[in-house]
């Protein structure tokens, strides 16, 4: 939630811009504040921190003042006060200049200092170095972005494999696709007579806000940018694009560059989200903004975000969201007896052990409690080392799970990034917080899942579904999944010496993936994006 609270605040501060600034008409659809990314990160982070120091479970830090180093934008550090003092009675000092020393590196700030050799590199990704090319793409392709193609990510590269192999395709990178149609001419040109207009506006808009370097240099790079994606789609005839890996800075002006050429835009949203607070900001979440033509998502909390996000649009950026099956269950689904072979060739070693799934969960980010949970739980298990037999899915191999498991002398299997196939054999999941990806993993294989939550995450607060009855149902069942590290480790006694104390949780279980409508029910994708990209030929 607090990535939806930082998206609004960045949302309100580029609103204000557009309307008291001299930002020239042109540059009004993509203008984005400077450092946009930096202080999104930066709200995010802070609001976080203010959660975390009025909360009734923190015995470290209970303050009614708190100074803190400035997000990057004085507006957003106005809104993050006034709802600092409004909603927690929190009183904040803002400095420009501050250094923080966190003990945890996630709680790190991002600077500011290094925006201008930032814009040197988007300015790079501008200019055109034909000799550079290792490849060109052949004309009427479908463009792919996708996660790299290695073997560390083989579950997110399964669909667009399939589409590769049924479509003459060519793969991009976010920034690379303006390269191949960019005009180093053109750009010098466009820049030379945007600085005019520039200059020409801040003198009839005497009135305004003169526009600021940052703010010039921001928005002709976003400008030159929409203008070589143009050029590349019309050079090589794209036919339509498919992107399934996240680039917030890029992400909505590759799409809107490929509207205003009229060619079909597809997104693959891997994530199944977390649950909302306040529903009034949540079309305001970074994922809701980008607008491609097209969204193919999984489950219920996705569905009604981008349902929500799409009543705020009244012009033509509406995407019609398509709710399928995760290709990384398919993905899973179709690997899994290689997987079920593998995990039992090291049980027969281990005398039968009761494997137990654990997910960590990247809303970790936002609070100091996913360590804590994490040793909780680890403590527990290594009580059972013995018998029990760990698979690790970890966001990032970086993760507080993935470094201190590696503390105790466990039997673990670790994950592949996004393949859930390891799983199938599992006894039950274990989702430290709420995690989609634990979710995805007990709908495929039937697997009874429970939460590792306290005090610090009440899932009574929080709305799941705009339906009422939906949002009940949802908050009833997870309640009888959600147990305490004292639970937990009652529970596994329990299953050291019978299997069958996990049958209400098992019932449980697939009642909330009915209710988050989860469970795999359509495995023609390729069909799906056939059809799409048929709409425009």
């Amino acid at each position: 939630m607090y990535r939806a609270f930082a998206s609004y605040f960045v949302e309100v501060a580029i609103r204000y811009k557009k309307k008291y600034s001299s930002i020239i008409y042109t540059w009004k659809e993509y203008y984005t504040i400077p450092y946009k990314e930096n202080v999104e990160f930066n709200a995010r982070l802070l609001c976080s921190i203010i959660d975390f120091s009025s909360s009734k479970d923190n015995n470290e830090i209970k303050s009614s003042e708190l100074f803190c180093q400035s997000t990057g934008n004085k507006i957003v550090d106005e809104l993050i006060k006034r709802k600092a003092l409004r909603e927690k009675n929190i009183k904040i000092t803002f400095q420009q200049f501050a250094i923080n020393f966190p003990r945890d590196k996630r709680m790190c700030y991002y600077r500011q200092n290094i925006y201008w050799i930032k814009c040197l590199g988007r300015l790079r990704d501008i200019i055109s170095f034909p000799k550079i090319f290792s490849s060109l793409p052949t004309p009427n392709h479908i463009a792919l972005i996708t996660h790299p193609r290695n073997s560390n990510y083989e579950a997110y590269q399964y669909l667009p494999t399939q589409i590769s192999n049924e479509y003459n395709t060519f793969y991009y990178s976010h920034k690379n696709i303006s390269k191949y149609g960019a005009n180093n001419f053109g750009n010098i040109k466009t820049s030379f007579k945007r600085a005019f207009d520039v200059m020409l506006a801040s003198v009839l808009t005497r009135n305004k806000h003169p526009i600021l370097l940052s703010d010039f240099f921001v928005s002709l790079i976003s400008e030159l940018y929409i203008l070589s994606v143009r050029r590349t789609i019309k050079k090589y005839r794209v036919k339509g694009i498919f992107v399934s890996y996240h680039c917030r800075h890029l992400e909505k002006l590759l799409f809107l560059a490929f509207r205003k050429e009229a060619v079909v835009s597809i997104f693959c949203d891997y994530s199944f989200g977390y649950p909302w607070k306040q529903s009034s900001i949540l079309k305001w979440h970074s994922d809701c903004t980008q607008y491609p033509d097209y969204i193919l998502s999984s489950g219920l909390i996705p569905s009604e975000r981008y349902r929500r996000a799409a009543k705020r649009e009244k012009g033509g950026l509406i995407p019609v969201n398509i709710s399928t099956t995760c290709p990384q269950v398919i993905h899973s689904l179709n690997k899994q007896k290689k997987s079920i072979q593998h995990v039992k060739s090291i049980k027969s070693s281990l005398s039968n052990p009761l494997v137990i799934s654990i997910f960590d969960n990247i809303y970790g980010e936002d609070t100091f409690c996913i360590e804590e949970h994490a040793m909780q739980l680890l403590n527990i298990i290594d009580s059972y080392s013995s018998t029990s037999l760990i698979i690790s899915n970890t966001k990032r191999h970086s993760s507080t799970l993935d470094t201190l498991i590696r503390e105790f002398d466990l039997n673990v299997l670790n994950t592949m990034h996004g393949d859930l196939s390891l799983n199938a054999c599992s006894d039950i999941i274990i989702s430290i917080g709420f995690q989609g990806a634990a979710l995805k993993a007990s709908a495929a294989f039937n697997i009874p899942i429970i939460f590792l939550v306290d005090g610090s995450f009440n899932y009574q607060e929080c709305n799941f579904s705009f339906s009422q009855i939906k949002n009940d149902d949802i908050s009833f069942t997870l309640d009888q999944l959600c147990l305490t590290p004292s639970q937990i480790s009652n529970l596994l006694q329990q299953l050291k010496n019978n299997t069958n104390s996990l049958e209400n949780f098992a019932l449980a279980s697939e009642k909330l993936i009915n209710l988050f409508q989860l469970k795999p029910h359509d495995f023609n994708l390729l069909d799906k994006i056939t059809n799409i990209m048929k709409i425009r030929k």
